[in-house]
Formats: structure tokens, C-alpha cells, sequence
């Protein structure tokens, strides 16, 4: 069997000035550069694919440089070719992050396994499925330590005119393996002798699922250069409870997956975006979402006991935004520029102190691809 062999190749740097980089209710300024650099290498037969690619992303901070950290990722997948554009995958995916001294604590190695398959029905209709396994395992947090499962499946329907819908379930259910009795906490020292706390909940290991539903609708709007996309997601959990992590630093981010773990909490998401392409191939795009979100944890005070009552905490979030690219193509159209810049404004309301914020966000990049 004679393969044609192929290089794709990625680049990108970008620059974003932050008003909150922390996204909590002490905010601090800062300039975080992003950059991200891909590689794959693809081999193509009749009926089969394969590719090994190498992605590699940088983040820095100017004012808190200490908070840097890199994010390399390694997957090899195998691809069987379908009738219709159709197409059966599966591979394997590696992944680490590494932190300065101070955020060792955020360290991680990843590794997963995935099959996802796309089986056009006609013209009209699309299903898709897949599976994916993970195992993450913390440098210094042994007690977050988990086993992940993910299912999903969905359809897409295409309709006269340029309109789909597609409709996506999905079933995650988490396994945490290090043992942590109930009532048990554990306390991790973060920076600055800043503490960082879990709770047991059980007599074994914890585990936590999520049943996620999403609807998406899409559709040209006026003529084909204006298109506007809605979409609205609902989050409810079920087989136990995960381990929540609370923070009590203004170092740590809100954000990030470890204290805000998605199995922490159930939610109604919904949004939209609104499209436009304007003269000299400029796009512009701008959009709203919004995240209504019940998490299992007990509200706190700025001091990080229970507020009066112990209401569980509950967030409102809010996010408007507009992006302007700009694509340039050149040596025949193998290799294209894009310039983008992109700004965005969030609210984030709260019944916890910490949690409770406004943020804006300025960005402006280049990508390469050759």
C-alpha cells in the first residue's frame, strides 16, 4: 500500500490586557501572552488515514511571571474512511502541564484514549457518537487524582437554505481514586502559606456524574454573508458528588478546571452569535452567553467560613462579545495569515465573596498555518 504523506503546520502568538486575570473579587491587572505552536504529520490511503501531531501552548504573565506555565500535548489517531464522508476514529492523547515553583500544585499528567465516529444517514442527516477514557494524576495532589469516562452522541440536520440544527448528549462520569472519608479535609499549602482545601464526602472514593444536553441552532440571515448561531445547554448531575477545592487566594483562578471543576455544579446555559463578512474578507463577529449555575459546594464569606444559613453557592454568569479576523492566503494558498483581534466584557454575580467579579479583556493575535 503506497500512503502520500503530508506536514500541517500551526502558529500562533497573541497578546491580552487584562483588567481581572484572576477572575475573582480582588482584581488585578496584567498582560498575558499566548503562544502555541502545532505540528502533524499525515499519511493518507484509499480507505484509511492516520496522523501524529505535537501541540505546544505557552502562557506568561508580565506582572505575575511566577504563574507561568506550559501546556504540551501529543495524540495519534487512526482514521477508516466511509461511505458519504463518513469516517471512523480513534487514537490515543497524552498531555502534561508544568508550573513555575510556586503553582506546582496545578501539575498534571494526562492520558486518554478516544473513538468518535460521524455517519452520514443522506444529505440531510448526520449522526455522530464516541467515547473517550482519562486518567489524570496530580504532581502534589494526589487527592484529585481520577478516572474519567465520556459517552456522547448526537445528530445534525441540514436544512434547505443553509440552516442546521444538531442536537449533542453527553455522559460523563468521574472516578476519583485516592480514598477521603467524609467529613476528612485535606489542606494543601498554595502560595503565599495561602490554603487550599477538599472535603470528603464519602467513605470511598468519591465519583460524580453529568448528563449534558445542547441544542444549537444556525442559520444565514438577509443573504449568505450574515449568519447567526443559538444555542442553549442544560447540566444535571447525578450517581454521587465530586471533590470541591476552595481556594482562598487571589493567585488561584477562579476558572481553572480544578476550582471549577464542571461536575461542581448543574447549570442552564444559553447564548448566541451573530456573523458577518465585510468587504476585503474581513469578518466580524460578536455574541452573548450566559451560565446559570447551582454548584454543590457551601457559599462562603472573605473569610472562607459558611455564609449565615449555608446556602449552597449559586453564579450568574454573563459575557458579551466582538471579534474582528482578517484572512490572508499566499505560495498558492498553502499557507494562510489570519489577524484577529477580539474584546469582551463578564459579569459574574455570586453568592460567594471570592466568586463575585467583573472582568474585561482585550486581545490581538496572528495565526500562521503552512
Amino acid at each position: 500500500m503506497v500512503a502520500e504523506a503530508d506536514w500541517k503546520s500551526k502558529a500562533s502568538i497573541s497578546g491580552s490586557a487584562e483588567s481581572n486575570v484572576f477572575r475573582n473579587s480582588s482584581p488585578e491587572k496584567d498582560l498575558v501572552t499566548e503562544a502555541e505552536i502545532s505540528v502533524a504529520h499525515a499519511w493518507d490511503w484509499e480507505k484509511w488515514s492516520a496522523m501524529a501531531s505535537f501541540e505546544g501552548s505557552s502562557i506568561n504573565f508580565t506582572d505575575h511571571a511566577d504563574r507561568n506555565y506550559i501546556l504540551p500535548q501529543i495524540t495519534l489517531a487512526v482514521q477508516r474512511n466511509l461511505e458519504n464522508k463518513g469516517w471512523i476514529r480513534s487514537g490515543v492523547r497524552a498531555k502534561t502541564r508544568i508550573d513555575g515553583d510556586n503553582y506546582q500544585l496545578y501539575d498534571y499528567q494526562e492520558y486518554a484514549g478516544f473513538v468518535d465516529t460521524k455517519l452520514p444517514r443522506n444529505d440531510h442527516l448526520t449522526l455522530l457518537t464516541g467515547y473517550s477514557l482519562h486518567n489524570r494524576r496530580y504532581d502534589q495532589f494526589e487527592e484529585m487524582d481520577n478516572l474519567e469516562h465520556q459517552l456522547y452522541g448526537g445528530l445534525q440536520i441540514a436544512m434547505e437554505g443553509g440552516r442546521n440544527i444538531a442536537f449533542l448528549s453527553e455522559l460523563g462520569y468521574r472516578h476519583y481514586l485516592s480514598p477521603l472519608s467524609a467529613g476528612t479535609t485535606v489542606v494543601r499549602q498554595g502560595y503565599r502559606g495561602r490554603r487550599i482545601v477538599t472535603t470528603g464526602s464519602s467513605k470511598e472514593s468519591a465519583n460524580a456524574g453529568q448528563w449534558v444536553n445542547s441544542l444549537t441552532l444556525s442559520s444565514p440571515v438577509i443573504d449568505d454573508r450574515t449568519g447567526v448561531r443559538l444555542y442553549a445547554k442544560y447540566r444535571v448531575n447525578f450517581g454521587g458528588s465530586n471533590l470541591p477545592v476552595n481556594g482562598l487566594s487571589a493567585d488561584n483562578f477562579s476558572t481553572d478546571d480544578l476550582f471549577d471543576d464542571r461536575y461542581s455544579y448543574e447549570s442552564r446555559e444559553f447564548g448566541g452569535m451573530l456573523s458577518r463578512t465585510l468587504p476585503y474578507a474581513v469578518t466580524v463577529r460578536t455574541g452573548y452567553d450566559q451560565a446559570v449555575k447551582n454548584y454543590t459546594e457551601t457559599a462562603q464569606d472573605s473569610s472562607g467560613n459558611a455564609v449565615a444559613g449555608s446556602p449552597e453557592r449559586g453564579d450568574d454568569y454573563k459575557r458579551i462579545w466582538v471579534r474582528l479576523e482578517k484572512s490572508l492566503s499566499f505560495s498558492g494558498k498553502d499557507r494562510q495569515l489570519r489577524l484577529y483581534g477580539e474584546y469582551q466584557k463578564i459579569w459574574n454575580s455570586s453568592n460567594d465573596v471570592f466568586n463575585q467579579y467583573n472582568a474585561t479583556s482585550t486581545t490581538a493575535g496572528v495565526e500562521l498555518l503552512f
